[in-house]
This record gives structure tokens, C-alpha cells and sequence, in this order.
């Protein structure tokens, strides 16, 4: 179906980010959301979590890119509610309010 398209064109997507920009960049985290999100929607709930936690872990390495980019962490937290895991989505709502 469609979303098993978008799973692949964002896998493919990431690998050609990784290649230019390296593992640490903002596209590359924006990219693993983005993933994380189609693959929960796919139930793939373990899969989702990898990467969701791969673009959190570029986001503690790049904590100005929170400060410019105020959505990045209500994205995060879209994500994470999507996955059912509410406790971390709640965590990551509580941190737009004190951008």
C-alpha cells in the first residue's frame, strides 16, 4: 500500500542523507521521525521506536536546533502519542512550553 511506499522512499531517502550530510545532521533527524511515524502507522511499533530514538539521540547532540526549530519537539512527542507510549509524549509536549 501507500504507506509501504513512503516506508520505502524514506528509507531511501535517509541512506542518500547519510551519505551526503552524515549521521548527525537535521534532515537525517527529520527523516528518522518522519520514518518512525509511517512505521508506526504500519504497527511496526519496535521498528518506529529505533528510530525515533536515533533522531532523539541527533537531538541531544544538536540542542540549539530545539531552540530554533520549536516544533521539533512537538513533532517528537506526535510521534511518540501515535506509538501509544504516552508518558514520553507527554514529556516531549511539556518542553514546547518552555521553548
Amino acid at each position: 500500500g501507500k504507506s509501504a511506499a513512503a516506508e520505502d522512499a524514506l528509507k531511501e531517502t535517509l541512506a542518500i542523507q547519510r551519505q551526503i550530510y552524515g549521521e548527525n545532521n537535521p534532515s537525517v533527524m527529520g527523516t528518522l521521525l518522519s520514518l518512525g511515524d509511517v512505521l508506526g502507522q504500519e504497527g511496526k511499533l519496535a521498528d518506529a521506536q529505533v528510530d525515533v530514538s536515533a533522531a532523539i539521540a541527533i537531538q541531544r547532540k544538536r540542542p540549539e536546533e530545539e531552540r530554533t526549530n520549536p516544533n521539533l519537539s512537538f513533532w517528537i512527542g506526535a510521534v511518540f502519542q501515535k506509538l501509544g507510549k504516552l508518558p514520553e509524549a507527554e514529556e516531549w509536549y511539556r518542553r514546547c512550553s518552555t521553548i
